[in-house]
């Protein structure tokens, strides 16, 4: 998966660590960036990780600003097919919280 340094809420190693939402992130506009290498932000053979969720989350707080709370949560996996795993991953996080847009 992809972990970076940004502000972007970084994924669980695996999806059974996928915290229920708390009571904080209800008045968020939560959105769940999902997929595969591209999500994850792979680039030069998987040297370098820079998700798309890292530039969404800047745009939307630049135009923003405080106004709203803006999570974005990143769940890319490097080398996952799309109908063999994601739908069971895409469940999982669905059950557990709530989002407000899902980008997939």
């Amino acid at each position: 998966m992809g972990n970076n340094n940004s502000s972007a809420s970084t994924p669980p190693d695996n999806d059974n660590d996928v915290k229920t939402q708390s009571n904080d992130d209800c008045d968020a506009l939560n959105i769940l960036c999902f997929g595969d290498s591209l999500t994850a932000g792979y680039l030069k053979k998987g040297s370098k990780h820079i998700p798309y969720s890292i530039a969404l989350e800047g745009m939307l707080k630049e135009n923003y600003g405080d106004t709203v709370k803006i999570n974005v949560i990143e769940s890319g996996v490097d080398g996952e097919i799309v109908m063999d795993t994601m739908h069971d991953r895409m469940s999982t996080w669905l059950q557990r919280r709530r989002f407000d847009i899902v980008v997939f």
